[in-house]
């Protein structure tokens, strides 16, 4: 095999295996929408119960209210939106100070309301838990990233 055989085979294979990406890349986004999983009840309920961007409510999310958790989906919600808001506004051509520090201030909104709504989901949670659960559920946030700073200073 001559070396322009060689170098365009490997080119071949090369443009083969990138056609291949950008199918599959299109067809996982055509399957689950371009925002992903975002919405479906059964992503949202794993972040609560420990996924990713989670509480960390574990088994103990299901002993929230419906309200309770629903409230928790309308906040996360709210916040990602805020969170896009900003992106848009950071990403903006021209560049507008005043439309990105707006959106700044949104996001700090509904993040302090989204926390405050958690905050009120673990009081209403430690109220049904029995002192071991209790216990358990303490461990398992300082495992998620309460303890962090006792990480730091190993």
């Amino acid at each position: 095999m001559t070396a322009i055989v060689r170098k365009l085979s490997i080119a071949l294979a090369v443009s083969v295996a990138l056609n291949l990406f950008a199918l599959g890349f299109l067809a996982a986004r055509g399957f689950h929408g371009a925002r992903g999983h975002e919405g479906r009840p059964d992503v949202a309920e794993e972040r609560m119960r420990g996924g990713r961007g989670a509480l960390g409510f574990g088994p103990y999310a299901a002993e929230l209210s419906e309200a309770r958790r629903s409230a928790m989906r309308s906040h996360r919600q709210a916040v990602a939106e805020a969170q896009r808001a900003v992106s848009a506004a950071l990403a903006a051509e021209p560049f507008d100070r005043a439309a990105l520090q707006t959106a700044l201030q949104a996001l700090r909104v509904q993040q302090t309301a989204a926390g405050g709504a958690a905050h009120d989901a673990l009081v209403e949670l430690a109220e049904k838990l029995d002192a071991p659960s209790r216990r358990a559920l303490s461990e398992r946030g300082r495992r998620l990233g309460g303890g962090r700073q006792q990480r730091r200073e190993r």
